[in-house]
């Protein structure tokens, strides 16, 4: 892979990313408690958009109502991460890194040796 292919699938990388981005951050995920009690809506960005608690809910123990949407926040941010990472993934399994050395030696020209090496290959 010559520097000119390398620059063309960065910048195809960077489109691609910034296009799963915009998608991420306008895709909703609905998250509900254990108990269907608490419903939370977040992107695939991790910004929440909404809130629902059942009102019969509320009358319950507060240490409990309190653990519970703790819960689904935390439940909430995981399924989101694991959104975002499953896009970027997408993105970067079909990209083709090129060999270090192969990109080294574009940049630097040929490797030299030095005295104290052998001209000849054995």
């Amino acid at each position: 892979m010559d520097l000119n292919e390398m620059l063309k699938e960065a910048q195809k990388l960077q489109k691609d990313m910034e296009d799963i981005t915009k998608r991420l951050e306008t895709e909703e995920i609905l998250v509900a408690s254990d108990t269907g009690s608490i419903r939370v809506w977040v992107t695939g960005s991790g910004k929440f958009q909404k809130l629902e608690i059942n009102d019969e809910f509320l009358k319950g123990d507060a240490r409990g109502v309190e653990k519970e949407i703790l819960s689904t926040f935390q439940k909430a941010v995981e399924v989101s991460r694991k959104k975002h990472e499953e896009a970027m993934k997408q993105i970067t399994e079909n990209l083709s890194l090129p060999n270090f050395d192969e990109m080294q030696s574009q940049v630097k020209g040929p490797t030299r040796r030095t005295s104290s090496e052998s001209r000849f290959d054995v």
